[in-house]
């Protein structure tokens, strides 16, 4: 299998040499180059012009093995029914556990999230270092990978959740770990969760920390609030905040439902990543409970975390997972969805998203055609 790098070696080599021999500069009454010239010019230009010619050898090896890969097609029903094929980068997203295999020609790329390469035997090339990637290793994010002949390799997603593009001929094996995912879906279909400007795996950055103006805006999604927000005309207290979110601020502020990190000074900042303590804060307060510091409150938002577990919000696994690991926009998505399924303070048994039903927020239909088609187990 070393022969791929042999293989890009001699591409490399060659473009460097054939490059050289083109540029090397001089004439037969100047035959000399000057220093400034060399380093301010000639270098910066030559080394352009190389990585130019590598890039394109590169992809002309790549689209050969492409070719040799062509011929390949499943042989069985059963190996008809689970194998997939796309001719370009296709951006999927995948949870924990979920494995993903190809064959000669498939190629990885990995834009966010973690994952290891398996496979007993063969080869797997790093295009874009021209090396081989060993078994077990973890995939490099924006690393463009390649599988080689006689090879059969696995991509096991490691993380929560990860966006893996992928072409040629794959198949994929999938795990019953939390699906994140398929929550963060059925929150959209609700307009109760929307993408950031990540430009591949729907905009949805389940792999990110939320940020503190997130965690917010989620909030007011939860009370059914947005428009209202949207159409506030109050002025937004805090100077460090982005256009688009001063109506949201405005209305937080005028409602008593954030002060900021230090009101004095007009400062929110929304930039910073919201902690899980922080996020069920404003979770507990959409459900009617109160940290407002009276001796009446149902909390402080520092044991926010064991009060959602002693008010039902969270289960014991939950309120372990949230205390032991960074708080990710996946976890803010879990604990959206779930805590709209608890019951609100000082009721029978209406739930937060019954609530929002009432409001007008959502729709009874589209609340039960998600619930219908969703089949996420808890923590």
């Amino acid at each position: 299998m070393k022969r791929w790098i042999v293989i890009f070696g001699i591409v490399v080599l060659a473009v460097v040499l054939g490059v050289a021999a083109v540029s090397y500069g001089g004439t037969a009454a100047d035959p000399l180059i000057s220093e400034s010239y060399l380093e301010g010019t000639y270098q910066p230009e030559l080394m352009s012009r190389i990585e130019g010619q590598i890039d394109t050898a590169l992809e002309d090896v790549y689209e050969s093995v492409l070719a040799q890969a062509g011929d390949l097609r499943p042989t069985s029903e059963d190996e008809r029914d689970d194998a997939y094929y796309s001719d370009v980068f296709r951006d999927l997203r995948f949870k924990k556990g979920d494995e993903i295999s190809g064959s000669l020609g498939a190629g990885f790329l990995l834009l966010a999230g973690s994952a290891q390469f398996r496979f007993d035997s063969g080869a797997v090339i790093d295009v874009s270092q021209g090396e081989e990637a060993a078994s077990g290793a973890a995939l490099l994010t924006d690393h463009r990978y390649m599988v080689a002949e006689d090879t059969r390799a696995t991509v096991l997603i490691t993380s929560d959740t990860a966006v893996l593009s992928v072409n040629g001929y794959y198949s994929t094996t999938l795990s019953s770990e939390t699906d994140y995912n398929a929550l963060a879906d059925a929150l959209k279909e609700l307009g109760l969760f929307r993408g950031s400007d990540t430009p591949y795996g729907s905009g949805y950055a389940l792999e990110e920390q939320p940020t503190r103006i997130q965690g917010l805006v989620m909030f007011l999604r939860l009370l059914g609030e947005e428009e209202a927000a949207l159409a506030c005309t109050e002025e937004n207290p805090f100077v460090d905040t982005d256009p688009w979110c001063e109506p949201y601020l405005a209305y937080a502020y005028a409602k008593g439902y954030t002060n900021g990190t230090d009101l004095s000074r007009g400062i929110f900042s929304p930039s910073e990543p919201i902690t899980a303590a922080q996020y069920l804060t404003f979770l507990l307060r959409a459900l009617g409970y109160s940290d407002d510091g009276s001796e009446e409150a149902d909390f402080t938002w520092d044991q926010a975390l064991t009060a959602a577990f002693r008010f039902g919000v969270l289960t014991s696994e939950e309120r372990k997972m949230l205390d032991s690991t960074t708080f990710t926009r996946a976890q803010m998505v879990y604990v959206s969805w779930f805590g709209l399924q608890a019951r609100c303070k000082g009721t029978s048994g209406t739930t937060a998203m019954q609530q929002l039903i009432d409001s007008g927020a959502v729709t009874a239909d589209a609340v039960a055609r998600v619930q219908n088609s969703l089949n996420v187990s808890r923590l």
